[in-house]
């Protein structure tokens, strides 16, 4: 069964802002992940930006249909679905346009709702010029957020030769690449997970306590023959591995 990253529900998503030290304009994360892969002789299969900020707080689903008429307004380049958005007291409405999805989230909160907006920027296989992807992303964070938020960045490959070592050993010679230190770590025959502190990155994470701004996953699979799958995120892997 896959596992899903520990202790990241909507709960721990919804306080990112309090959870947070440091922020910056500077996305570098993705050049540095895709680079030591590339080191590694890891085969990039995909790749994803994720980020989600806060809104306006809204009384009631008319306050909320206002402003969303106004981002849908300002983003006509996605394709908006509006079909089935309300769901019970959630109402939610996605776009897309390419690469991107947009989602504009809101929820009960007290005696009030609060709106959130959810943007992805993902791609298959190795990211061509990460250099320009960063830019452009942190040019759509701008114009979508009046804070920058935190961005989570993670990105999936594998190697076909990691049976003949430990994935261990290959989980903690990629935390040494980063200069980072363990922080917590899982390890089962054929999956291992670690979490790990680089200063290298502003943005982190308290867990238990401690920093945590690095997270590395390999997984063996019999049924796929000798690939291991690998993923690595920052600051922490925020889809399922």
């Amino acid at each position: 069964m896959k596992k899903i990253v520990p202790i990241i529900g909507l709960v721990l998503l919804f306080a990112m802002s309090i959870l947070t030290h440091g922020e910056t304009k500077e996305q570098t994360q993705l050049v540095d992940i895709v680079h030591l892969m590339e080191e590694q002789a890891v085969q990039i299969e995909g790749w994803r930006l994720y980020t989600r900020g806060t809104g306006k707080e809204v009384a009631t689903i008319e306050e909320y249909e206002e402003q969303l008429h106004e981002i849908l307004a300002s983003e006509q380049d996605f394709q908006w679905d509006t079909t089935n958005w309300k769901d019970n007291e959630h109402w939610k409405v996605t776009g897309t346009n390419g690469f991107e999805q947009l989602t504009v989230l809101a929820y009960p909160l007290e005696d009030q709702y609060s709106m959130y907006l959810i943007y992805e920027f993902l791609g298959k296989g190795k990211p061509q010029d990460v250099e320009t992807i960063t830019s452009f992303f942190q040019e759509r964070l701008d114009q979508l957020y009046v804070e920058t938020p935190t961005v989570f960045t993670t990105v999936t490959g594998h190697r076909e030769d990691l049976h003949q070592r430990s994935m261990y050993d290959f989980g903690s010679e990629i935390v040494e690449e980063f200069s980072a230190e363990k922080v917590e770590e899982l390890k089962e025959e054929t999956f291992i997970s670690i979490s790990a502190y680089t200063k290298q990155w502003v943005h982190s994470l308290d867990t238990n306590g401690n920093n945590m701004n690095l997270q590395i996953a390999l997984r063996q699979d019999s049924r796929l023959g000798t690939k291991t799958t690998i993923t690595i995120g920052t600051p922490i892997i925020t889809t399922e591995y």
